[in-house]
């Protein structure tokens, strides 16, 4: 699922980032809608996390995340910050058009777990 690949994607792409602020892996964070007016397919909150145990402000750890993402990507087209310290992230539409594929082909199966290993289509 398109989620799931956001997510790696960034946990893949932040490892040496974290690795360099003295973290072991990245926290649980979130991904979410952007609000109204923003023009970005989804919004992650690490920065926001970090920002207390790094004692850095969330808007200058959102820029430091931005700059350790390769963008553009296969998956991201582009990245913005907005409020606090949001890392919002633009996908490229030619995943999206892979991902309404996939949904068309599987239809009321999309989502749900396709074995023990807990793999998804």
């Amino acid at each position: 699922m398109i989620l799931d690949d956001v997510r790696q994607w960034l946990n893949q792409n932040l490892q040496v980032w974290a690795r360099a602020q003295g973290l072991e892996a990245l926290p649980d964070y979130s991904l979410e809608e952007p609000p109204p007016g923003i023009e970005a397919d989804f919004a992650c909150n690490l920065a926001l996390v970090l920002a207390k145990p790094l004692r850095k402000s969330p808007r200058l750890l959102a820029q430091e995340l931005q700059k350790a993402l390769p963008v553009p990507s296969l998956l991201v087209e582009s990245t913005s910050i907005a409020g606090a310290g949001f890392v919002n992230l633009k996908l490229k539409s030619t995943r999206w058009q892979e991902e309404i594929g996939t949904i068309l082909a599987t239809k009321e199966l999309y989502g749900q777990q396709r074995d023990k290993h807990h793999q998804k289509f």
